[in-house]
């Protein structure tokens, strides 16, 4: 699913949890699918895996949707295909299809928005920086986030 947006110019914005996705779908003109968002520039933001599994872990734990212990939660992470943990890339190249023309780092949406909108969006549910210091189970996260640490590496800053 994408968000519409027109201002200096129309475009879509690929939806991506825990990469600004309630943001974007609540300033968008309206939600569309991919075969409407296929006749517009295209674009998705990404962030570092691990700071998006961290960000999910504290966004589920506290609304009770997932274990409240760290630990538990990776383990669960690990099994799950939970769309909040879900790697970035199984949304950008679903079925390996790409589904986006230009790829941005989240920390990068109000130069994007500014450029192609005119303005900002308001930013909700903004990530509160409480540090996770734990390497639990790193090797396995790496591997399963492989490929969005490539995104990340590829993307526009």
């Amino acid at each position: 699913m994408f968000s519409l947006f027109a201002g200096k110019t129309v475009f879509a914005v690929l939806l991506i949890p825990k990469c600004g996705s309630e943001s974007l779908r609540k300033s968008s003109l309206a939600i569309i699918n991919n075969v409407h968002a296929n006749n517009l520039p295209r674009i998705a933001f990404v962030r570092d895996p691990i700071e998006r599994l961290h960000s999910a872990y504290r966004f589920l734990a506290r609304r009770g949707y997932a274990p409240k212990q760290y630990e538990s939660f990776i383990d669960w992470s690990l099994e799950t295909d939970d769309e909040h943990v879900v790697p970035q890339h199984s949304y950008c190249y679903p079925n390996d299809t790409k589904q986006f023309d230009d790829l941005y780092l989240l920390n990068g949406l109000d130069a994007v928005f500014t450029n192609r909108l005119g303005n900002t969006i308001p930013r909700l549910h903004e990530t509160h920086k409480e540090p996770i210091n734990s390497d639990y189970r790193m090797d396995e996260l790496r591997a399963k986030y492989s490929n969005d640490f490539e995104l990340v590496e590829a993307a526009h800053v």
